[in-house]
């Protein structure tokens, strides 16, 4: 029966085909395609492009200036003659490959096809392209007059900007004449590179356009000099280049052709430093450069301490306002959470933006443009990057740096500077009236910045204001994807506080730009490029990871997510397998120790050592020790880790935050002064717990009237008022004149303060606070939480109130759980629960 039905089906099918191809014959409809057909299929239909610009992704961007340049540069040497304006190598990808064309402007077309099998910023990458496009031009006789590289390795170890601005003038006037020789090219790409090594690593990051006109120059002499020897400048260029990319191992293998000794030795030390992050290596020369000093401070900074780098700083008169050590200081810090203290943070606040603007003018004079009237400042700080020949054709200017190269710095780094004071009044120091402030006076002297925008996604606090600025933000993207630095890219896509998130055209055009992720062959900028799908997404994501921290072993970014990759893939580490990760770095990257410390089994002695190793780098991982030694009930040697805390870093708003323990165990021994100075200590540092440190102090000693003025204080700066609901509570409980003051405090309390009474029977409540997700040790979703410190809560309001009326005590809960009620604690100060809300029976 049922295989009668089968071949029904079957004939019914086969009738319809055959019905279908007699119609497509009718039609002159081919059903299939004919076998007989060897033309290729027609292309797919091409989706809108994303970007309004020339460029619709990160490598065509990169490959196009960088071919453009070269083109541009070969004609001049060859014709003396630029190309205009407008000329630009007709980039194109097929099959894996890039497809190079360009019109010569009657001089011919050059074409040539480039496989990226090595770095996008490797120079004999583009050795086929100069090739094919001194084929259509007049031979280009290679110029090669005596030149005194170690002049200028000598001055470049000065990297003050007025010395590059002088360097920049005299290169690009001498380029007319010197464009065909090789050496010229080394001395312009090596001034790029030391201007690309100013450039700090903060959210505004980005160096693409420089590290182009890097390769751009090492190519045009790499093709110049065809077999000679390449000069100094030549080999510290190409080892800067790479160290800039992310290639550790392959810049290193150049560097240790370098001489040790005079000005080469030390661009030696400078890069080894970066390359490593190991500052040591700048230290016990009598006489540093600046080069060295600031990249000794960079190293310090990221891999030790900002407070101990900031005092390190060089204290050379000519070297002191310099914007270098303000930038470095603001930026973000990898695998570190410790900020500038109050301390300072006052001095970045006060110098950041001054130093912003002296560096602009110093430029202006350096170049010899003339004097920097503040009507020039915008113009001059949105130029957008431009290439080493730029005019017309027929009058074609030359530029190793330029305007473009300036402005575009410059303008990075003043909004870098904005946001990081703004953050450092709004969160830090907590005073919403002064950052609104700066953010007015911020407005007067950068809105009409293209990046502005960018500085202002990190300071708006509604979504009246969020809305459109997540527009402009998005305009700048999609106009000028290419001088957008990715790490405020990303800071689009995250949520914000205050409402729900908004990006306008979705998300995805942050895949679209970086298509190629990383960039091939490097491990650039690779922090804001960890949470792009783009590469995270990518099946070989572990062992690409494991093949580029190889490559580059010192890279902060690698390593961190090369262990959390390890860690989801389940794998247990030993010590012995973090060390051969982290090995090169244990004996002075704080970060590598404290993994050690925490991540590697070991017994709680070697442990202990191991983050005593840390805090001795890092001041901050004290707060581990401490805690430890609070633990185990050790006064002594809990006392003894934070005052060694407390000298090496006494301006640490974490150690404010830890100082309430010290304090006390000094009162209750005796030693009052010395409790009073801490306390002193962990206010003028204006975090929330440093203000109810010395406020809890003075409540003990009976000055309820100056404690409640710091709770007071700390609730208006953070919106934490429970502090001085309890403050009163004990203050009522002892002096009848403070009832008066709680009976109004408690009046605006939701609810009110009411001792709670536990129901006799198993009656579910008929308010309080509902868990809405599970809390491992402490809550089942959907459990109840109905008291707090022994009073009966309602709401959230009511509960965040109650919890902190201690602000140093722990505190237990009372839950209606599977028909019970129970008691549940003790939890810390301040503990959290997740996700609740208020809960009506």
């Amino acid at each position: 029966m049922l295989r009668g039905k089968f071949r029904f089906i079957l004939l019914g099918l086969v009738l319809l085909l055959c019905m279908a191809y007699q119609v497509s014959v009718w039609m002159g409809i081919p059903l299939l395609p004919d076998s007989s057909d060897s033309s290729p299929p027609p292309p797919r239909r091409k989706r809108a492009p994303v970007f309004q610009g020339a460029w619709q992704d990160e490598s065509h961007y990169l490959l196009t200036t960088i071919s453009s340049d070269i083109a541009e540069m070969m004609v001049f040497a060859s014709q003396h003659k630029g190309l205009g304006p407008d000329f630009l190598v007709e980039v194109s990808r097929a099959q894996g490959r890039y497809q190079l064309k360009a019109n010569l402007g009657g001089l011919g077309q050059a074409n040539c096809a480039l496989e990226l099998d090595r770095a996008i910023w490797d120079p004999s990458l583009y050795q086929p392209w100069c090739q094919a496009l001194a084929q259509q031009l007049k031979p280009v006789s290679p110029q090669h007059p005596v030149h005194d590289s170690d002049a200028l390795v000598q001055k470049l170890t000065d990297p003050r900007p007025q010395v590059l601005a002088a360097v920049d003038a005299q290169l690009s006037k001498s380029g007319f004449d010197q464009m065909g020789n090789p050496e010229w090219h080394d001395e312009a790409a090596l001034l790029l590179g030391s201007q690309a090594l100013r450039e700090a690593p903060g959210l505004f990051f980005q160096i693409r356009h420089e590290l182009c006109r890097l390769t751009s120059h090492l190519a045009m002499a790499d093709f110049l000099r065809g077999s000679g020897s390449p000069s100094v400048c030549h080999q510290l260029a190409q080892a800067t280049l790479i160290c800039l990319y992310g290639k550790e191992n392959q810049a290193d293998l150049i560097l240790k052709k370098v001489s040790d000794v005079g000005p080469q030795g030390a661009w030696k030390r400078a890069l080894q430093m970066r390359l490593t992050g190991d500052y040591r290596i700048g230290r016990g020369f009598s006489r540093p450069t600046l080069l060295e000093e600031r990249e000794r401070f960079q190293a310090d900074y990221s891999t030790r301490s900002c407070a101990l780098a900031w005092k390190s700083r060089p204290s050379l008169p000519e070297w002191q306002d310099l914007a270098d050590w303000t930038r470095l200081a603001n930026t973000t810090r990898i695998n570190h959470n410790d900020t500038p203290g109050v301390n300072i943070g006052h001095q970045l606040l006060e110098r950041g933006v001054l130093s912003e603007l002296r560096e602009m003018s110093q430029v202006w004079a350096g170049e010899g443009w003339g004097p920097l009237q503040p009507a020039k400042r915008e113009a001059f700080l949105n130029t957008p990057p431009q290439r080493c020949v730029t005019g017309p054709s027929a009058k074609p200017q030359l530029q190793v740096l330029g305007r473009g190269l300036w402005g575009a710095f410059l303008q990075r780094h003043l909004c870098h500077t904005i946001y990081s004071d703004h953050q450092f009044l709004d969160h830090q120091l907590a005073v919403p009236q002064a950052a609104a402030q700066y953010r007015q006076q911020a407005d007067k002297l950068a809105s009409k910045l293209r990046l502005y925008p960018f500085a202002i996604r990190q300071m708006v606090k509604s979504e009246q204001e969020y809305r459109p600025n997540q527009e402009a933000c998005m305009r700048v993207i999609r106009t000028h994807p290419e001088v957008v630095p990715a790490g405020v890219w990303n800071w689009l896509c995250y949520e914000t506080d205050f409402c729900q998130p908004y990006i306008p055209g979705g998300t995805g055009c942050v895949n679209e730009w970086h298509f190629e992720n990383p960039l091939p062959g490097t491990a650039y900028d690779m922090h804001p490029r960890m949470n792009h799908p783009s590469f995270i997404d990518r099946k070989d994501l572990l062992d690409q990871v494991k093949r580029m921290q190889t490559e580059s072993p010192h890279n902060a970014v690698l390593y961190a997510h090369l262990l959390r990759l390890l860690k989801e893939k389940g794998e247990q580490l030993s010590k012995q397998d973090l060390l051969k990760i982290l090995g090169p770095m244990v004996d002075y990257n704080s970060d590598a120790v404290f993994r050690v410390a925490t991540e590697a089994p070991m017994t709680s002695d070697e442990r202990t050592h191991w983050m005593e190793r840390a805090a001795h780098l890092n001041p901050r991982y004290y707060f581990h020790i401490i805690n430890t030694y609070h633990e185990l009930g050790d006064p002594k040697r809990f006392e003894s880790a934070f005052v060694s805390w407390m000298e090496a870093d006494p301006d640490s708003v974490e150690l404010a935050n830890q100082s309430h323990e010290m304090i006390e165990l000094w009162e209750r021994t005796g030693r009052k002064s010395q409790a009073t100075a801490l306390a002193d200590l962990a206010a003028e540092s204006y975090s929330c717990r440093g203000l109810w440190a010395k406020a809890d102090l003075l409540e003990s000693r009976g000055q309820v009237e100056e404690a409640l003025a710091l709770y007071q204080l700390a609730a208006e700066r953070y919106e934490v008022t429970g502090p001085v609901l309890g403050c009163l509570k004990r203050a009522a409980d002892k002096n009848p004149r403070y009832q008066s003051k709680l009976r109004d405090r408690l009046a605006r309390l939701p609810g009110g303060l009411k001792p709670y009474q536990q129901p006799s029977d198993r009656t579910p409540p008929q308010h309080g606070l509902l868990a809405n997700v599970a809390v491992a040790g402490s809550l089942e979703k959907g459990d109840i939480i109905v008291a707090v410190r022994g009073y009966a809560v309602k709401s959230q309001d009511q509960y965040l109130e109650i919890r902190d009326m201690e602000a140093f005590q722990p505190f237990y809960i009372v839950i209606y759980s599977g028909g019970k009620y129970r008691k549940s604690g003790p939890y810390p100060p301040q503990h959290r629960f997740g996700n609740l809300t208020d809960y009506r029976g």
